[in-house]
């Protein structure tokens, strides 16, 4: 290999494992719904996929901002990633603490 793949593929391992294991964690997911009474679909597991390696890629910047690495990090993207939308929604909820944000809806 050139040294520039090689560079390139050092550069960008951890957002590609972060991939992986997000879509993983996506399968498994869909698999456990499935699993338990859910009919097949090859929509519903894309868009699960979808939903899943967004939470999972928020999951690996998140780490990589606050410096987790490694399996800590492994760990961290492969069950925000299995979590989906739950996940995501935890994630904004800790944002909304963190910056002082009320994001609950008011009325009129």
């Amino acid at each position: 290999m050139s040294d520039k793949v090689e560079h390139w593929v050092a550069q960008n391992l951890p957002f590609l494992y972060a991939i992986a294991l997000s879509v993983w964690g996506g399968f498994v997911q869909y698999a456990n719904r499935v699993r338990t009474g859910e009919r097949w679909s090859w929509t519903s597991m894309l868009l699960d996929l979808v939903v899943c390696s967004f939470a999972g890629l928020i999951a690996f910047f998140a780490c990589q901002a606050a410096g987790i690495k490694d399996w800590q990090a492994a760990i961290v993207i492969a069950v925000t990633a299995h979590e989906g939308t739950r996940a995501t929604g935890l994630l904004v909820q800790f944002r909304d603490k963190v910056l002082g944000i009320d994001s609950r809806v008011k009325e009129k």
